[in-house]
């Protein structure tokens, strides 16, 4: 009646498409809590959470990019320069996005001494700064994702199911 579930590393392709997605919306609800003042603070964790879903699921999908991996060490040469180039750029997304997460938390909660001495204009100015850092960082998982569409519309690598 349902299919079998894929083994590890079968499981990438249906790991990789949720931190993608939760990692490009998140900023939108932080960007609403900017607008809709009155719901900033549940608009902004909402945010946060979705940041620290779609960063530990670029961790697991980086796990499950790797057991497949395996499976064509022994490619054309052009194959693995390009699941390499794949490789390298999911690490940057997973790195990046895993201290910007942590520097989005830390601004939501910052301790109360710090926060009482933070006016509200310098913890805009600083959410912004976040932000236009999460646009930068949005490029390096769109270029993630690119590397990893060649390798299976140009490439033909498809993981076992």
């Amino acid at each position: 009646m349902f299919p079998k579930i894929p083994s590890w590393e079968g499981m990438h392709p249906l790991v990789v498409h949720f931190p993608v997605a939760l990692l490009l919306v998140a900023p939108l609800l932080v960007m609403l809590g900017i607008v809709l003042r009155a719901h900033a603070r549940g608009l902004t964790i909402g945010g946060v959470v979705l940041m620290a879903l779609g960063t530990a699921g670029a961790w697991v999908a980086i796990l499950t990019g790797e057991a497949a991996t395996e499976l064509v060490k022994h490619g054309a040469p052009a194959v693995l320069e390009a699941i390499e180039r794949h490789r390298a750029a999911a690490g940057n997304v997973r790195t990046v996005f895993t201290v910007l997460t942590l520097l989005f938390a830390g601004l939501m909660w910052l301790p109360a001494n710090v926060a009482r001495r933070l006016s509200p204009r310098a913890h805009l100015g600083l959410t912004l700064v976040l932000l236009a850092a999460y646009g930068g960082a949005t490029l390096l998982l769109v270029k993630a994702a690119h590397h990893g569409g060649l390798l299976v519309h140009e490439y033909g690598i498809r993981a076992p199911v």
